[in-house]
């Protein structure tokens, strides 16, 4: 998808040169008094078309992006909330199996 937006970007950059080059070798009107030249460049840019709130610069790639996304996540639940789910089994048993393979995460990681 960026390739064709790339390539269609190009292509409509190379259309307006060539038309600008044709109106240059027409002889020139002058209206007013002036006559004006534009000129139009091209070129390639990296541009985030869903950001997600965050400055990209600050964003951590890989294991330490995604531990980073959980831990904030977990942070934003209020206490109320959490309050609510107190004794539940099912989460109970998720943060168990969460602890146990963090703990096996760092332990690998450690050595």
């Amino acid at each position: 998808m960026f390739r064709n937006l790339r390539l269609s970007t190009i292509g409509c950059a190379i259309l307006a040169i060539l038309v600008a080059s044709v109106e240059a070798q027409q002889q020139p009107v002058a209206h007013h008094g002036r006559v004006r030249v534009h000129f139009i460049a091209a070129e390639e840019i990296d541009w985030d078309y869903a950001p997600l709130g965050r400055d990209a610069s600050t964003r951590r790639c890989g294991l330490l992006g995604d531990i980073e996304q959980v831990s904030e996540s977990l942070k934003r639940y209020p206490w109320t909330t959490l309050a609510a789910l107190k004794g539940d089994p099912q989460v109970l048993r998720k943060l168990e199996e969460t602890e146990k393979l963090l703990k096996d995460l760092k332990k690998a990681l450690s050595r």
